[in-house]
Parts: C-alpha cells; structure tokens; sequence
C-alpha cells in the first residue's frame, strides 16, 4: 500500500507527516510511502505506480 496525495499544493493542505498521524501511523518505520500525485499529469500517476511496485516487492523480499 502507498499513500497518494492530491491537491497537496493548495492553501492549508496538510504536509504528509500530520496526514500520517491522522491515520494512524505515529511510527514513520511502519508508515507506508506517502507521495504527491497529480492525476491529471501521466508521469505523476506513473510514478506512483512506479512507487507502488518497488514497496510491494521490498515486502516480497523480507
């Protein structure tokens, strides 16, 4: 699992560290990765897919 972020360049938008408390995740070893996204731009929801595959098969590894 990651945690993808929208609008996180608008005014009071949390930053990803209060995000990560808010659900739950006070400890940042056992946080999922956290990564902007921007849905309308290709490359950036690439990269999230890019993100996504590296954390699972890190897990596959362990």
């Amino acid at each position: 699992m990651i945690i993808g972020l929208t609008h996180a360049d608008c005014p009071a938008a949390w930053d990803a560290e209060n995000i990560a408390i808010a659900l739950g995740y006070l400890d940042a070893n056992k946080c999922p990765p956290i990564i902007t996204v921007n849905p309308n731009e290709s490359a950036s929801v690439a990269e999230a897919v890019i993100v996504l595959v590296q954390h699972s098969m890190q897990g596959c590894l362990v």
